[in-house]
């Protein structure tokens, strides 16, 4: 009889390790930035958040989106196997860092100054030459300026910090996207226009990306789950709730 039980136990045990191999509990992380990802009423939403949401319908998958600064979510992403990041530029630097779901959209990074602001900005080299510029450490955006030989750059943890130094005076201008800088604009406290665009950086797309330490099966399993969401027009919704 103790034997019976004890062979039973050992096959619950097995089997339950055999579950968790094949289906590994994933950290969905991102980072309050609406309108892709953003709190309300204790839950994580915004376009990006909603697009993961419905993969993991198609995928019945239960894993929880967590939603941290950047740096510790891109960090934990380039480290740890079993991480889904979003929503993420693929710069040719990160190329090969992760895996990638997507298109799921495009914005375009620009210089933003204090809408009252006299000053102009027509190129990379004459933005070297004013004193400061409000960055957001680890974006992408920071990252492109720093491989440029910028060394004007002041990071931030947080993006309404960056507007919060370009609206009192201590930085000249920020980098943010056309996309989200009105959020993050009110987020600081300011109304929407209190920044306006002035030169063009870049031009990129968003993705969801998976750590490179992931397990190829469970990457594919969500790459196909992707292309039947964006088939049955979920994208396109969603584009349409959150992004118009």
């Amino acid at each position: 009889m103790k034997l019976t039980i004890a062979l039973l136990l050992a096959a619950i045990l097995l089997c339950t390790i055999s579950c968790t191999q094949k289906n590994p509990v994933l950290k969905l992380l991102t980072e309050d930035y609406p309108p892709l990802t953003y709190e309300s009423n204790g839950s994580v939403t915004g376009y990006g958040a909603e697009l993961v949401k419905a993969i993991q319908a198609e995928l019945k998958s239960t894993d929880k989106i967590e939603m941290m600064g950047w740096e510790e979510a891109y960090n934990t992403a380039l480290n740890e196997p079993n991480v889904v990041i979003f929503t993420m530029e693929k710069t040719p630097d990160r190329d090969t860092l992760f895996y990638w779901l997507g298109p799921i959209g495009n914005n375009k990074t620009y210089f933003y100054i204090k809408a009252d602001s006299k000053l102009k900005i027509n190129s990379l080299d004459e933005a070297k030459t004013v004193k400061y510029i409000a960055t957001t450490t680890d974006w992408f955006s920071e990252k492109y300026l720093q491989e440029n030989g910028f060394s004007n750059l002041k990071s931030n943890v947080l993006p309404t910090d960056g507007v919060k130094l370009i609206m009192t005076g201590d930085a000249d201008m920020g980098v943010f996207t056309d996309l989200t800088v009105n959020q993050i604009v009110q987020q600081a406290g300011f109304e929407p226009g209190a920044l306006v665009p002035g030169f063009e950086i870049l031009d990129t797309d968003l993705y969801i990306g998976i750590s490179k330490q992931t397990s190829p099966k469970i990457v594919e399993k969500w790459n196909k789950a992707f292309e039947t969401v964006k088939n049955a027009g979920t994208m396109e919704k969603l584009r349409e709730e959150f992004l118009k």
